[in-house]
């Protein structure tokens, strides 16, 4: 039976050896604190998506409902959050396209080679 907290460490999974492939660094899963209770989400970029990088968070059929404790915690640290469907980013080609859409926020020196700078210093595809 498939559970949310199965779906989103089977996402943690497919991120993390996504990440290790591509030579990026990525928390997989990462806890954030919500008072008293602890929020595993299924991972953290820190370079993509914001200067504050990004926080990814399964979204599941049949109804692909996000989870609402888990938008409070990112949007209480000002860290955006992606909820990503586990099927979409199932190889390589698709993660690199959700990484290009969520854009480049780190080291220039250090930017993927998928990846291209353009504008205020994000990061997109090339």
């Amino acid at each position: 039976m498939k559970t949310l907290e199965n779906e989103r460490m089977n996402l943690s999974l497919k991120i993390e050896s996504h990440c290790v492939e591509l030579g990026i660094k990525a928390t997989c899963p990462y806890d954030l604190s919500n008072g008293s209770d602890v929020v595993r989400f299924a991972a953290y970029l820190p370079h993509f998506g914001s200067g504050r990088g990004l926080l990814i968070n399964e979204v599941c059929e049949p109804d692909f409902a996000t989870s609402e404790p888990h938008r409070l915690v990112a949007e209480r640290e000002n860290i955006p959050i992606s909820f990503v469907n586990p099927l979409s980013i199932v190889n390589q080609r698709e993660f690199i396209e959700a990484l290009q859409d969520w854009g480049y926020f780190g080291d220039i020196v250090s930017a993927p080679s998928f990846m291209q700078m353009r504008g205020q210093g994000r990061i997109i595809e090339h």
